[in-house]
């Protein structure tokens, strides 16, 4: 879907929606992005969320970045509220999250620009609304910059169409999606009990005296390498429509035996050969 294609779209919505840009929507204002110049982490400082705390559409503070209060008093502009969207700027452009009670008061980084809303469901739409594929395809196609330094700029930000329902119809689609959310939460709860019992299970039989035969790795699977992703500019990139792709942040930052879904691609000219995994297709 081209950025073209996203607009045509958004025109085509049933009577009673309206589409606005993101920069315009009186219940909402672009802050802009954060610290430019942290300095060195300070261990009482004050914390700052950066683009890699910004993950699945919520914020993760186990280990936060700490500037000086100095620094944070100077930088006020990009003080955190309860209810403000994060967006990511730099890298993974175009995931958002929105301040929850944690993090008010935080600062934010240059990779992360600040939105803040006067209602908590203007907040909760844009949210859902940055979780679109559509839209992250969209951002990441005005981002610029090196493969893995891609950069969504505040200007292009603001021009960011957002669809706009009517009233009630917005409350009854927020619901659903906090359901969903819910749902979702439940599975991961269902998955994490699932690996601790597997764990205990392995932990029990390894704890045998007798020993386990080995055998090298690659005589049960076949050992494969990725491809370096294309830049979006270069030798066998396209616009529009692309492959998913895994990059190595995504295997670290799972807390499953699958890696988390960014919803990040990357566009080929054309497919290579199909590689070996051990599996059926």
């Amino acid at each position: 879907m081209t950025g073209e294609d996203l607009e045509g779209r958004l025109q085509r919505l049933p009577d009673g929606w309206d589409v606005g840009r993101l920069g315009d929507l009186p219940t909402a204002q672009v802050i802009g992005y954060g610290v430019t110049r942290p300095g060195a982490h300070t261990e009482d400082g004050v914390p700052m969320i950066r683009a890699a705390d910004i993950q699945g559409g919520r914020l993760r503070g186990d280990e936060p970045r700490r500037i000086d209060f100095r620094v944070h008093e100077a930088n006020r502009r990009s003080r955190l509220e309860i209810g403000d969207v994060v967006v990511v700027l730099v890298g993974r452009v175009g995931e958002a999250a929105v301040v929850q009670a944690e993090f008010q008061h935080w600062n934010a980084s240059r990779t992360v620009a600040v939105i803040r809303t006067r209602e908590p469901d203007e907040a909760a739409w844009l949210n859902l609304w940055f979780g679109s594929p559509a839209v992250r395809a969209w951002c990441e196609r005005q981002a610029t910059g090196s493969t893995l330094q891609r950069t969504l700029s505040v200007t292009a930000l603001r021009r960011l169409p957002v669809p706009i329902p009517p009233a009630g119809l917005k409350a009854h689609l927020l619901r659903a999606m906090r359901l969903l959310e819910e749902k979702a939460a439940t599975n991961a709860g269902i998955t994490e009990c699932a690996m601790k019992l597997s764990e205990a299970h392995f932990a029990r039989e390894a704890s045998d005296s007798t020993p386990w035969p080995e055998r090298p790795l690659t005589s049960l699977v076949h050992l494969i390498a990725g491809k370096p992703r294309p830049k979006p500019d270069g030798e066998g990139a396209l616009s529009g429509p692309g492959t998913a792709f895994v990059a190595p942040a995504d295997i670290l930052q799972s807390k499953s035996p699958h890696p988390v879904r960014h919803g990040a691609t990357t566009a080929l000219r054309k497919r290579g050969p199909r590689m070996r995994s051990g599996l059926p297709p």
